[in-house]
Formats: C-alpha cells, structure tokens, sequence
C-alpha cells in the first residue's frame, strides 16, 4: 500500500496527470451552437415564423452572413436540424 502523498508525487514527477489536448476529431463545418443561440433569442423577441420555409430561410441566411468559411448549409439539411423543434413550436410533438 502507498499513501495519497507518495503516490502524488509519483504521478507529478513523471508527468502522468497530463491530460491529451482535446483535438480528437474533425472540427464542425458549421457552427450549429451559434446558430441555435441566435435562433433561440429570435424566436423569443420576434416570435414563431408563420411556416417551416420561413424558419428555414431565416436559418439559411444567418450562415449565409455569419460563416466564417463561406459554406452554408442546404435547406435539406437544415430542414432536417429544425424539424423537431418547429413540431414542438407548433404543438405537434408533445413531450
């Protein structure tokens, strides 16, 4: 048996508390938690858009002026990202 102190020192010593730079995997062609963010302050001070299309389109030019890359994603896939929650904006998919 060791005690906390001894084995402490041990793992400083040799650099074994290290943590590995978190740069596992590919960074995120889009910035999905950006938009989120300004969607979410949008619906709160201008209210639901009358229909899907209007949300998607809304969404669609938010990259088109904040991507940093130039890409933005295509209706489809943003369609996909906001179906849920424009089912639960309109009361379709109760929780």
């Amino acid at each position: 048996m060791l005690d906390s102190g001894t084995l402490q020192a041990f793992e400083e010593e040799r650099d074994l508390l290290r943590r590995p730079a978190s740069t596992i995997g590919a960074s995120p062609r889009y910035d999905w938690d950006a938009m989120y963010a300004w969607l979410t302050w949008f619906l709160f001070e201008k209210g639901v858009p009358d229909t899907q299309t209007a949300l998607v389109s809304l969404v669609q030019e938010w990259f088109v002026q904040n991507s940093k890359s130039g890409e933005v994603p295509d209706e489809s896939t943003i369609r996909k990202r906001l179906s849920s929650l424009w089912r639960r904006l309109r009361g379709e998919d109760a929780a």
